[in-house]
């Protein structure tokens, strides 16, 4: 697994790598708002993740998930 110093340093990498789709989390569903594709934690597989903190808080935290959906 790589080592990056920022979310903006990862998320921009992954694209690079292919993982190109915006996904959120709504409620019990995984979604792809521009697609209208809603999938459940079955239909996805976590290939990597990457957990930062804020430099003076570390509850200001945001995780990047790079994932692989399984049927779409």
């Amino acid at each position: 697994m790589k080592t990056y110093n920022n979310l903006v340093e990862a998320t921009n990498d992954l694209m690079k790598r292919g993982y190109t789709e915006n996904l959120s989390l709504e409620g019990d569903t995984i979604d792809d708002k521009d697609k209208n594709i809603h999938m459940t934690a079955d239909d996805i597989e976590i290939d990597e993740f990457y957990r930062f903190e804020g430099p003076s808080n570390p509850s200001d935290m945001s995780i990047v998930y790079a994932v692989t959906a399984k049927k779409y």
